[in-house]
């Protein structure tokens, strides 16, 4: 519902066998973080795992995973590993094309457990705080406002839509929620209404929103280095 990721989220994957830090020369490069899927919790013999998690050095990540199969991790072999689930965000498309390198290919699906909706967009403006003060100038930053009315969800037959607005000063950009969650997400289709209209934007408008959208990390697995 906001931009922030708390550590309780994780709480299960941050134990023994869940966490994996991957090195280069004796340092940290990147990390994975393992989980029973859903449909086998409770199987205590359970082989599989899924990656809910990673961060870090893609090239890194990609050997870890593969010397991790080959059986060169003692550690991972004792779980008793027979399948390993990865779930690559079509923004990642250069880890995905390692995988697909090292005989791994993708095949696109729903991300499963992520439903992509701006619950309380003027909130999000809060959370990305940090954000939005290294991606724009101290000039555009203090009038920058997120709005949000309507309802959350589009019903089928009804006339209204909820609507979402970025404004600045007078300068106002309102789209649908729909509309806005996949300029703030990104979206992979290229059909009219679904790029980013930050780009045919004139004034003030035009610099702020292409420099924060689409978020470059908002789903697991997409902390970029």
């Amino acid at each position: 519902m906001h931009y922030l990721r708390q550590a309780e989220t994780y709480r299960n994957e941050l134990t023994s066998g869940g966490s994996w830090m991957v090195e280069l020369d004796g340092r940290p490069a990147g990390y994975l973080l393992l989980r029973i899927p859903w449909e086998f919790e409770g199987d205590a013999q359970c082989s599989v795992r899924e990656i809910n998690d990673y961060a870090g050095n893609r090239e890194m990540l990609a050997e870890g995973i593969r010397h991790m199969l080959a059986g060169g991790c003692e550690a991972f072999n004792a779980l008793g590993v027979r399948e390993l689930r990865l779930f690559v965000a079509w923004q990642d498309a250069r880890f995905a094309k390692r995988l697909a390198e090292m005989g791994a290919p993708s095949e696109p699906m729903p991300l499963p457990g992520h439903t992509m909706r701006l619950i309380n967009f003027p909130a999000l403006h809060g959370d990305l705080e940090a954000y939005i003060a290294s991606r724009l100038p101290e000039t555009l930053r203090p009038d920058l406002r997120f709005e949000q009315s309507g309802p959350l969800l589009e019903e089928p037959g009804q006339a209204e839509a909820g609507r979402c607005v970025i404004a600045w000063r007078q300068q106002r950009l309102e789209l649908t929620t729909a509309q806005m969650t996949r300029l703030v997400m990104g979206s992979p289709e290229q059909a009219p209404g679904t790029g980013n209209p930050g780009m045919a934007l004139a004034g003030a408008l035009g610099e702020i929103v292409p420099a924060l959208f689409p978020l470059p990390s908002f789903l697991p697995g997409l902390d970029y280095r």
